[in-house]
């Protein structure tokens, strides 16, 4: 399977991003990828018009390229893709190849992708025309980032006023190979939400492959685990994203109901605590923390001696 063997050297260093990216979107040929690269041959070539006619003022010569210049590149590329389609987000495009066709299409009215697929847009070209970017993520969302100057400009491409966007909430770092997992991991859930847990599992496995550092990708394994009654290997998938992230509300609240459904309701307390402490407001985690403080007092009527309460504390 191509994508199998290009996923293989994008490992070794002896593919490019591009070319996974384009892989992973379902396109099963090295004719068909070269089709989609060829388009990016010319979304590059029109950027560069595009760029050099506003830096100069006037036709004539050869397409721009000022790597000296990073920051003004950056934020050209940014206008150019907001000024050549306005309307961009979409909830569904993820994969870069519909992505890539949603913005060569002349219909200015149809939008491009979500936060994945336009991180994959303008992360491609940024690399194509020199720029160095890496990318912040977290369990619900993905944006582009650079430095300049010591400094880390955020690029957030879901939204016209995202160049230097602000992030009140906590992200990790990865860099473009990442992305790539990023798509895997957006691929997982969208078979998962067609209830084909095995496919999703399947996808999942192999971003974590590609990068095994990331807590969001193994709080979602371990939600697929969970629901295919896996709830041993989903224990160990949260354990895992928790030791990456002990910041994540997200995933202390799936642990607890894992936990609550090994029967350990001192340790399923304990994870819901936690994430009242991170995320206070959550009604779902108030919910579930009465629901189990419920059960945890009849077992303490029932006078088994199974839990000590010596070891938790009721808040």
């Amino acid at each position: 399977m191509l994508e199998n063997k290009i996923i293989k050297g994008l490992k070794t260093g002896e593919c490019s991003v591009e070319r996974a990216l384009l892989a992973v979107s379902g396109l099963q040929t090295e004719e068909e990828i070269a089709s989609y690269q060829a388009k990016l041959d010319y979304i590059q070539d029109d950027f560069e018009r595009w760029y050099y006619l506003r830096r100069s003022g006037y036709l004539g010569q050869p397409a721009f390229r000022d790597r000296n210049d990073n920051d003004g590149l950056a934020l050209g590329l940014f206008n150019y893709f907001w000024q050549t389609k306005p309307d961009r987000y979409n909830e569904k495009d993820f994969l870069l190849a519909p992505v890539i066709d949603n913005h060569l299409n002349q219909n200015r009215s149809i939008t491009i992708g979500n936060c994945v697929g336009l991180t994959s847009l303008y992360s491609i070209l940024g690399q194509r025309v020199g720029l160095d970017l890496s990318i912040l993520l977290n369990n619900h969302h993905v944006l582009t980032f650079f430095s300049s100057g010591g400094i880390r400009i955020n690029v957030e491409n879901t939204k016209r006023e995202g160049f230097g966007y602000y992030l009140s909430s906590e992200y990790e770092r990865g860099n473009l190979v990442t992305l790539v997992a990023c798509v895997l991991n957006s691929r997982s859930l969208a078979k998962y939400k067609l209830e084909n847990c095995q496919g999703a599992l399947f996808d999942l496995d192999k971003a974590l492959k590609l990068d095994g550092k990331r807590s969001p990708f193994f709080n979602n394994r371990g939600v697929i685990n969970y629901s295919l009654g896996n709830l041993l290997e989903a224990l160990s998938d949260y354990d895992q994203a928790l030791e990456l992230n002990q910041n994540d509300a997200t995933v202390f609240f799936n642990r607890g109901l894992v936990k609550s459904e090994l029967k350990d309701l001192n340790g399923s307390l304990l994870d819901f605590d936690r994430a009242l402490e991170l995320s206070p407001d959550d009604p779902d985690i108030l919910d579930n923390r009465k629901r189990l403080l419920n059960l945890f007092e009849a077992e303490l009527k029932k006078g088994k001696g199974r839990f000590r309460p010596g070891q938790y504390s009721f808040k």
